[in-house]
């Protein structure tokens, strides 16, 4: 009498959702590799159908094949139309909608960004899991979408960003879980001279909206500062969106003499703009609201803001992080801050280890990498 074969247990299936720009890999790739260690599920990361050289570079450090990259195909009208129109990289939304049958076939989807909103409609009751994972700890409430609700599980890097979802959306059943920053766990630490001096460096790096960010008004006045007090260094570092986005600004309209000068550093969205070179080495952080603020302070060091349109910010949430430093109006008292920096940074030092102790969250014994995959675990 033959023996009864008794079935195999099938693996789950978990896809990571990449549709977007070069700095959403750290935000995802260290949770992935901790995933794929256990050899217990069926992973792949959903991209766009172009070259992924650097997310296959980031990939061999954890020694994982680029087979798990699946390039997911846009519809062929709307590569057509993207040829013509030059764009760089596909719509989401049509990539989503052209491979949404194959999607629904996961246990589980894991987003950086709120695209699952255009999957909602063609999920099963339980299946797959919606997860997602921040990219960086949230300023203000702009980038709140009702849509969050509809996810089984969002992790968020500290008490800051959990507040501020529970704020600000009505939740069901999502549960939302402070794990730490998973960035920290991607990056390389290691000390870069960008410069062929000692001279002070400072890095500009102005947010992408319109409303907020102060490049629009003040961005050619601190660069023309800089050029004109070469006793300074600059790396203009600004959001990767800022001039890599559509609608937004163009980078051959960027004055040639700023991309030559020996002590600016122009940098419009390479990696380095994004795995935290520059925020781990410059002296002191030059900006508005973006969220690299955080990564900066992680290490606290002298902090100047642009209140570019001479807002009251005092009370304003997008601007709460302001109190961590000096805020000017004029690009003239720039100067001054930056030559006594060193006697005013203290001041603000317990302010700025008050932040940080509030946007991250630390483990002893897990980096924020394992913790978001015990969470991730619990629900698939």
């Amino acid at each position: 009498m033959a023996t009864k074969k008794l079935p195999m247990e099938v693996k789950k299936k978990i896809g990571f959702i990449y549709l977007d720009d070069i700095h959403h890999i750290y935000h995802f790739i260290s949770v992935f590799a901790e995933l794929y260690k256990r050899k217990e599920y069926i992973l792949e990361i959903i991209t766009f159908d172009i070259e992924q050289d650097f997310l296959i570079q980031e990939l061999k450090k954890y020694k994982i094949p680029k087979n798990v990259i699946v390039k997911a195909p846009t519809f062929f009208y709307r590569k057509l139309l993207n040829k013509l129109r030059g764009r760089k990289l596909p719509n989401p939304i049509f990539v989503l909608s052209k491979n949404k049958k194959k999607l629904m076939n996961f246990d589980a989807l894991i987003f950086n960004v709120p695209q699952h909103k255009y999957l909602i409609k063609s999920r099963k009751v339980d299946k797959p899991k919606f997860i997602q994972l921040g990219h960086g700890p949230g300023v203000g409430t702009y980038q709140f979408d009702e849509k969050f609700s509809s996810f089984d599980l969002i992790t968020v890097s500290g008490k800051k960003d959990y507040d501020l979802y529970r704020k600000n959306i009505k939740f069901n059943n999502t549960n939302i879980k402070i794990c730490g920053y998973q960035k920290f766990d991607a990056i390389d630490k290691k000390r870069i001279t960008f410069f062929k001096n000692n001279n002070l460096t400072v890095l500009y790096n102005p947010h992408f909206k319109t409303e907020l960010t102060s490049f629009h008004k003040k961005g050619f006045e601190i660069l023309e500062f800089f050029y004109n007090h070469k006793e300074y260094n600059l790396i203009f570092a600004p959001h990767i969106n800022l001039f890599n986005k559509k609608g937004f600004l163009k980078k051959d309209s960027f004055d040639k003499k700023f991309l030559n000068s020996d002590n600016i550093l122009v940098d419009f969205g390479s990696i380095n703009s994004v795995n935290m070179s520059y925020t781990n080495n410059a002296d002191i952080y030059l900006g508005d609201v973006s969220s690299q603020l955080y990564e900066f302070l992680i290490t606290p060091r002298p902090c100047v803001f642009i209140n570019a349109s001479n807002i009251d910010w005092q009370e304003n949430d997008y601007y709460k992080n302001w109190v961590t430093g000096k805020v000017i109006s004029n690009i003239e008292d720039l100067d001054i801050i930056l030559k006594t920096s060193n006697v005013w940074k203290n001041e603000y030092t317990d302010l700025q280890i008050k932040l940080i102790k509030n946007v991250f969250s630390f483990d002893r014994n897990l980096t924020a990498s394992e913790r978001i995959m015990e969470e991730i675990l619990k629900i698939i």
